[in-house]
């Protein structure tokens, strides 16, 4: 079993913002805190979800994730149930769609 200490916490951003978005919650536990900004991993949740799993070292991780950072979440705990401590969903659908290209598509519709 895993240390409670060495949980990693995985925050994933909602469009069209970053890793930034985080800013004040990085300072929670710094050593074991991820936000990264998802679009450099690819254009996809599976590349997005891939890039994190590969980010993030511990075994162990709590993932919260807002908006699209939700159904990244989502994709992370469906590729790597064993990983997932918890995960925590802030204004996601249970259904994702899984391109991200469709969001900024309906960003930018008005």
């Amino acid at each position: 079993m895993t240390p409670q200490s060495d949980i990693a916490l995985l925050l994933l951003h909602a469009l069209p913002l970053d890793g930034r978005m985080w800013e004040h919650q990085r300072g929670i536990k710094p050593e074991l805190t991820y936000a990264p900004n998802l679009y450099p991993f690819g254009d996809s949740l599976g590349d997005w979800a891939s890039g994190c799993l590969d980010l993030v070292k511990q075994q162990q991780i709590v993932v919260v994730g807002c908006s699209v950072g939700g159904s990244c979440a989502l994709e992370i705990l469906n590729r790597a149930p064993e990983r997932i401590a918890a995960t925590i969903l802030i204004g996601t659908k249970a259904r994702h769609d899984p391109d991200p290209a469709l969001f900024f598509r309906h960003l930018y519709v008005y």
